[in-house]
Formats: C-alpha cells, sequence, structure tokens
C-alpha cells in the first residue's frame, strides 16, 4: 500500500487513504518503537517523509483538515506526532512544533461540544452530527481520537515536554 514520500494508497490504485496520519504511519511508528526487530517497513524513515507535510494541514490555533469520512475521528488526527515523538530521537521537525501541533489541536477540540450531557465523545465532527456519519461508525468510533494521547507514553523529562 505505500506509495512513497510518506503516502499509503486506499486499496487499488493510488488514491491516497485518509487514514495515513493516524492509522498507517501510527501502528507503523508504533511497531517501529516497541518492537524494532519486526519493523521490516522502514516506518520510521516513511514518517520522516511525511511528518513536514502533514505539519502543513493543521493551523496556528490547532484546527487540523477534516479527512472526509473520517471527521468523527477528530482529535486522532495529530496522533501521528505523538507517535513520531515517541518513535524517532532525532526528529525532521524541532520537537517544540511537534509538541506545538499536538497541545493546540488538543486545546481546540476541548473547546468544540462534542461530548454529550453525560461526557461520552459523539459521533459528529465539531458537534454532534450522526447524519454526518458513514454506515461503519458506532457510538465507540469517536474513540479513536485517544490515540492523541500516545504522548502520554513519554516521559517527563522526554525532549517533547522539554521544548517550548
Amino acid at each position: 500500500m505505500y506509495l512513497g514520500d510518506g503516502w499509503y494508497r486506499d486499496g487499488v490504485g493510488n488514491r491516497v487513504d485518509h487514514y495515513v496520519g493516524f492509522a498507517s504511519h501510527v501502528y507503523g511508528l508504533l511497531l517501529h518503537r516497541f518492537a524494532p526487530d519486526t519493523d521490516k517497513g522502514d516506518h520510521l524513515k516513511r514518517a520522516r517523509a511525511f511528518a513536514p507535510q502533514f505539519a502543513a494541514w493543521f493551523d496556528d490555533h490547532g484546527r487540523g483538515l477534516p479527512l472526509g469520512r473520517s471527521m468523527t475521528y477528530r482529535f486522532t488526527l495529530s496522533a501521528f506526532f505523538g507517535a513520531y515523538a515517541l518513535s524517532d530521537p532525532d526528529p525532521v521537525l524541532p520537537w517544540g512544533v511537534l509538541k506545538g501541533i499536538v497541545l493546540r489541536n488538543l486545546r481546540w477540540w476541548a473547546d468544540q461540544p462534542i461530548a454529550d450531557r453525560d461526557g461520552v465523545l459523539s459521533v459528529g465532527f465539531g458537534y454532534a452530527n450522526p447524519h454526518m456519519a458513514e454506515d461503519y461508525n458506532s457510538p465507540g468510533s469517536p474513540y479513536w481520537a485517544m490515540k492523541a494521547f500516545l504522548v502520554l507514553a513519554m516521559p517527563a523529562d522526554h525532549p517533547f515536554w522539554q521544548s517550548e
């Protein structure tokens, strides 16, 4: 499925997959970090090519580009940067850039009405909207967003946390 330059395809042909940033790379980076002897896909090299391109998908407020059918996953979009920081001891982007993207994205989402009255994440994007969901979405789908908290796997003295 790898197309080159950090991008993966979706099925057949050269259509880029919506899940590149928060699935394909995240899982490859976790494999690289926790089972490096089994990583035959050169996932770190691919993530290094992808990181600068994907960083441009976020604005100064932390908002990321909505990804079509993947919008209900919300802040999982920043999960790539946590997995990347966790896996690369010498990232192509400064630590502060990685940290800034993740934290601004989480702060922006924290201000959105994305949870119901009980604090449960809703299906939707900027607010509960089950009509915009795909058929495969379920009440558990928004919890893919929790991948953004991979940054919590890094100790307090990690360069990610120490950076401005």
